[in-house]
């Protein structure tokens, strides 16, 4: 369910990655195959919250920057990588 998968992502954005370390990698893979838009735009927002800079997050984040279908998706992967770079 999409709502459910959204929450999920939502919800990973302000675990703790030393307490959680599978929180990055899979919104990382959310961000990349989820089919709903708002899940995307969801698991680039909850890797902007993570405390934690990976390079498969940026990766993911770069890609969805540059080519997700969606204007929301790459509003919010470009939010995040910003951060990033912070």
């Amino acid at each position: 369910d999409e709502k459910v998968r959204k929450a999920a992502a939502e919800a990973l954005g302000g675990a703790d990655p030393r307490a959680s370390p599978d929180a990055g990698p899979a919104l990382a893979a959310a961000l990349r195959k989820d089919a709903a838009a708002a899940v995307r735009a969801a698991a680039a927002d909850a890797l902007r919250e993570l405390d934690e800079v990976s390079a498969q997050a940026a990766v993911a984040l770069e890609e969805a920057a540059e080519g997700d279908p969606s204007p929301v998706v790459r509003l919010a992967a470009r939010r995040a990588l910003w951060e990033y770079h912070l």
